[in-house]
């Protein structure tokens, strides 16, 4: 099957509630994952850090497209190929995405056993809408670079073994709906926004 030059484009990855395991190998030279707009492993049992170079592959979610022409949805190409809903844990709940817009970046990478810190170069991922880290055992701090997500919507880290304060930086982010850090071991005060 022939799927044409531009079919990397807008991929979207869904493997949740599986029994699929082991650690995610940290390749450098491995650019899999340049133009995915969803990755969803969630419920499985993936283990160990979680890797930087899946973050920094990113590239369609790094690159900042609000203001480069129409929005487009993911499954608009290549609508015989993406016949089934996307469903995701978003915003605290799970929800049906019949379509995707371009524009609009998941990271769900809950109810697995990876381990370590939260690397700053989340923070890269500037179109990332929604992160959900929740059901690991994720430990350090929460990292402040967390605040260039200017677009975030949805931030899920809890039911993990962060600890330190949740960084002030996080209340510039105004289109956050949705903030579950419970079940952590966080300290000191609840930062205030404007």
């Amino acid at each position: 099957m022939k799927l044409g030059k531009n079919y990397k484009k807008n991929i979207k990855l869904s493997l949740r509630s599986n029994k699929l395991h082991s650690p995610i190998k940290d390749s450098r030279t491995n650019n899999s994952f340049d133009q995915i707009q969803v990755i969803d492993p969630s419920s499985n049992g993936f283990s160990g850090k979680l890797p930087v170079n899946l973050f920094e592959n990113f590239q369609a979610i790094k690159i900042i497209g609000e203001n480069s022409g129409s929005q487009e949805y993911v499954a608009e190409a290549y609508s015989e190929f993406y016949t089934n809903a996307l469903i995701v844990i978003a915003k605290g709940l799970e929800l049906e995405l019949p379509q995707v817009l371009t524009t609009y970046m998941i990271i769900d990478l809950s109810r697995n056993r990876f381990e370590g810190h939260i690397p700053n170069i989340i923070g890269d991922i500037v179109r990332l809408r929604t992160l959900n880290l929740s059901y690991n055992v994720l430990e350090g701090i929460i990292p402040a670079s967390l605040q260039h997500l200017s677009v975030l919507e949805s931030l899920d880290l809890s039911s993990n073994k962060i600890g330190g304060e949740i960084p002030q930086q996080l209340s510039s982010l105004t289109f956050l709906a949705v903030l579950n850090l419970s079940h952590n071991n966080l300290v000191g005060c609840i930062p205030k926004g404007k």
